[in-house]
């Protein structure tokens, strides 16, 4: 038997086989489905190369040796080689040189724990300096920027607490089990800013966790540590209970709503039975692909997938064929569709350090260029529209890596200020080089948000939180003066305003956190709902309109009011008509047509997803994008800026107008991150609206356009709707126009806004869980949910995302099922695919738990045999 070769294949029900080991024995390899990885090994036992499962490239990662038998090149399987051309006597990396460059040389101390390490392009480096106390604690880590980390420790060794470099700390109570039992933020004169604190039972079990306000939400468990019930602060239960393989089987809502799942022998999710009786089901090959959703809103939708795992193929219920192409590295390359003049491609590693990164992708629309430098940050990204318009932006770092510039196409740029490794302020400069500031004097509460700021016009922004990091408050220079009100869970109750208390505005909730009342200057608003959140009748000042569905979905069919809102949908689900107009959608389900008496416009959409124009009775509209999704910039069909926009940490805070001289108006947002008003120079209101609950708005103060909507939208005049990023959202039924395209990921029904609560959520892509702002619940700017990214330097991978918003590699609920790819950190990730896939599996059975059967079960069986042998 060769003792240099060996092969692993995934077969059904979870067995793994392997072939030519030294154990003597030779398996079988199975007749059925399976995915076969194979490898060689030196005459010293080391693996030489991973023969990945494709049959259609070759995708075989190689792995050199020196002579004493480190590791000293990775090299992939379209040729690129990272080397690690220097090792210590224990062979420890101490110089890696990845295949753009780029070097990192590290340093050890005499026990073997890294103490520097620094990334240089051969003209700038940037060091991380690391620290330990004498028995080995990690007490320091000082980052490139300046920033740092110091930690602090008891007698076990036990993490107690931490502090940045401006003296703001983090500390930890701790239970004789190691669990914190509190935490609390103070800043560098010890004012305690905020605090949380956690029970837990003899069983390390989470039993309560108590806010700043000694607010409680209580949690109870099975005997095998699966979460059975979850008692609110407002006091509303939600039951779960498991089959005897400890899979979630059922919930129940504080409202008695009854979901049902069920699963097949591999566990699996096959069907879904909401509330209402509706059930989406599930079919998978032997491998765990799904192969078949079956979903009330938006038909039948069948998958193929290749042998790695990447999906192949789509079809719809429209019966709409969708191809996908992968390169050796398994990212995707083409995206074919029935419509040729559709069709997507992706180009990686092309220029100047553009190993690993999208450099370019061409769709529809034009052809989108990316360059980055040499520590794989976006440097530019060149726009070239179908019609041979052009515009670009650039971005420049500091030596530290830092974001300093970021230049528009209308030549203006904004420069960003830092002290002591922080945000201080933002300044626009003007083609001519004369500059002027936007936002400076930023603070912020430890670890926290922004609390003071300054604008460009003089204005002072204050915001006060409470100790959970609520706004409870915040003050705007006579302009904005608003108190928020919060129940025990963190729903608004309340939006004070103490310069027009006219536009006074109070809110009451029902048992699932959904809006049922609204009181403000737009009147009184009553909202009902069925069982999965569907909107049943909206009264306003004692004048109802109903809607009625579907029997067989969660389509809205009919709004019967002062008048009568028929609607239709496709098989996909997409809403094609109602009483505004009617509705086109292209291959991809994206809205790309919509037509009106004496209106018809159409849309168009880059590779992202992103609408990249709009033409309206014949007038072209251009947007721009930027790295984290954010509109920066809308054009003129020549080019020209019409507007253009300025972020803080996720917000807009500034619209610039024009080219020369461009006009500033400061932007002033509200809890959510919404533009409540907007000023101009000498610190007037230039831009005003009176806002109902559900986005649908009042202009009262119009010298400026601004049609920026909940974060994430932009307000289409021609149709009444939002768009917002992979769907378009009608603010008068707080529902969207299109299903989720990540199915039931983003909650069971697939067509409501943010849970129906959208005082306290955000949904800035139309197809994530909801984002939480800083002020909504004491969170900062979190997406939970697939695809969003904040990173400048990974801005334009973008994570796989389709135009569609949905998945290539796998479908939304099957999609921890890619498999990673093949390099020397094979198993890492492997694990964090299948942290995913088990946590989604074990979902609400505390599966971070180190005592949870499903999870450690799940994660076992799904990781391949050399990476489980030690878990």
């Amino acid at each position: 038997m060769d003792m240099s070769k060996s092969t692993m294949t995934f077969t059904p029900k979870n067995l793994t086989l392997w072939a030519g080991l030294s154990l003597g024995l030779m398996l079988p390899l199975t007749a059925l489905a399976d995915r076969t990885v194979s490898y060689t090994y030196t005459v010293h036992g080391q693996v030489e190369t991973i023969d990945g499962p494709r049959v259609d490239v070759t995708d075989v990662t190689s792995y050199g040796y020196d002579e004493n038998g480190n590791r000293n090149s990775i090299t992939n399987a379209l040729n690129q080689t990272t080397q690690i051309t220097a090792h210590d006597a224990s062979g420890r990396p101490l110089t890696i040189v990845s295949p753009n460059g780029l070097t990192t040389t590290r340093s050890y101390d005499l026990r073997g724990r890294m103490i520097q390490q620094t990334v240089s392009d051969g003209t700038t480096s940037r060091t991380t300096d690391y620290d330990y106390d004498a028995v080995g604690n990690l007490i320091q880590v000082t980052l490139p920027d300046g920033n740092s980390i110091s930690y602090d420790y008891d007698a076990a060794h036990r993490l107690t607490g931490l502090e940045d470099q401006l003296g703001n700390r983090i500390d930890y109570t701790l239970d004789d089990m190691g669990n914190r039992l509190s935490e609390q933020v103070s800043d560098p004169t010890g004012t305690l800013n905020r605090t949380k604190q956690q029970v837990y039972d003899q069983l390390s079990q989470l039993d309560q966790s108590i806010d700043s306000e000694n607010h409680t939400t209580d949690f109870d468990y099975d005997p095998s540590g699966n979460l059975t019930r979850t008692l609110d602060a407002n006091l509303n239960p939600t039951a779960q209970t498991y089959d005897p393989l400890n899979r979630l089987s059922q919930t129940t809502d504080a409202k008695n709503g009854i979901t049902q799942y069920s699963y097949d022998t591999q566990d699996n999710l096959t069907q879904v039975t909401d509330p209402t009786g509706l059930v989406t089901s599930y079919e998978y090959d032997a491998l765990g692909n799904l192969i078949s959703l079956t979903s009330p809103d938006t038909g039948v939708t069948t998958y193929t997938y290749d042998e790695a795992g990447n999906r192949l193929t789509q079809i719809d219920a429209r019966n709409v064929t969708t191809s996908y192409s992968y390169d050796a590295l398994n990212r995707l390359t083409n995206i074919i569709y029935p419509d040729t003049s559709l069709n997507i491609s992706y180009t990686y590693d092309q220029g100047t350090h553009g190993i690993g990164l999208l450099t370019q992708m061409s769709d529809a629309e034009g052809t989108t260029d990316y360059q980055y430098n040499a520590f794989g940050e976006l440097t530019q990204v060149t726009r070239i529209s179908q019609d041979g318009v052009t515009t670009s932006f650039t971005y420049g770092y500091n030596p530290q890596g830092q974001l300093i510039s970021q230049s528009y196409p209308s030549g203006h740029s904004v420069l960003y200020s830092y002290a002591q490794g922080q945000l201080t302020g933002l300044s626009l400069e003007r083609p001519d080089g004369t500059t002027q500031s936007l936002v400076n004097q930023i603070q912020r509460l430890p670890f926290g948000p922004i609390n003071a700021m300054a604008f460009g016009n003089g204005l002072q922004l204050s915001r006060t939180f409470d100790q959970d990091y609520q706004l409870i408050a915040q003050t705007l220079s006579g302009v904005l003066n608003d108190s928020y009100g919060h129940d025990p869970v963190g729903n608004i109750t309340s939006w004070q305003d103490l310069i027009q208390t006219s536009r006074d505005q109070s809110f009451d909730y029902d048992e699932l956190d959904r809006l049922t009342d609204a009181i403000g200057a737009y009147g009184d608003l009553d909202y009902s709902y069925d069982a999965i959140g569907n909107r049943l009748n909206l009264t306003e000042d004692g004048v109802s309109e109903s809607y009625n569905y579907a029997s067989d979905s969660h389509r809205l069919e009919e709004i019967l009011g002062v008048t009568t809102d028929t609607r239709q949908y496709d098989a996909a689900g997409n809403t094609i008509s109602s009483l505004l107009g009617s509705y086109t959608y292209d291959d991809h389900n994206r809205l790309v047509g919509f037509t009106k008496t004496g209106t018809t416009a159409s849309y168009g959409y880059n590779g992202k997803g992103e609408r990249v124009r709009k033409t309206v009775n014949g007038t072209i509209t251009r947007f721009r994008f930027g790295p984290s999704g954010a509109l920066l910039g809308e054009y003129d069909q020549s080019g020209q800026a019409i507007q253009e926009y300025v972020y803080l940490e996720g917000q807009p805070v500034a619209q610039l107008q024009g080219i020369a001289p461009v006009q500033v108006a400061y932007l002033h947002t509200d809890h959510l991150g919404a533009v409540v008003k907007a000023t101009d120079g000498a610190g007037s209101v230039v831009w005003d609206s009176d806002r109902r609950p559900f986005g649908e708005r009042a202009v009262t103060v119009a010298q400026v356009e601004m049609q920026l909507g909940f974060p994430g939208q932009y307000f289409d005049e021609e149709t009444g709707s939002y768009y917002n990023y992979f769907r378009d959202y009608d603010p008068t039924t707080g529902r969207y126009l299109q299903s989720d395209p990540i199915g039931l990921e983003g909650g069971l029904n697939t067509y409501s806004y943010v849970l129906n609560n959208p005082l306290r959520w955000a949904d800035p892509t139309g197809e994530a869980v909801p984002l939480v702002w800083w002020g909504a619940s004491g969170i900062a700017t979190v997406v939970v949910g697939w695809g969003a990214s904040n990173a400048w330097q990974d801005s334009s991978d973008w994570d796989g995302i389709l135009p569609d918003g949905t998945f290539p590699d796998s479908a939304a609920d099957d999609r921890p099922d890619c498999p990673p790819e093949n390099d020397d950190d094979d198993c890492e990730k492997e694990m964090k695919v299948c942290h995913r896939k088990c946590a989604d599996n074990c979902t609400g059975m505390g599966y971070g738990s180190s005592a949870n059967a499903c999870y450690r079960r799940c994660v076992r069986t799904c990781l391949p045999g050399h990476c489980a042998e030690n878990y």
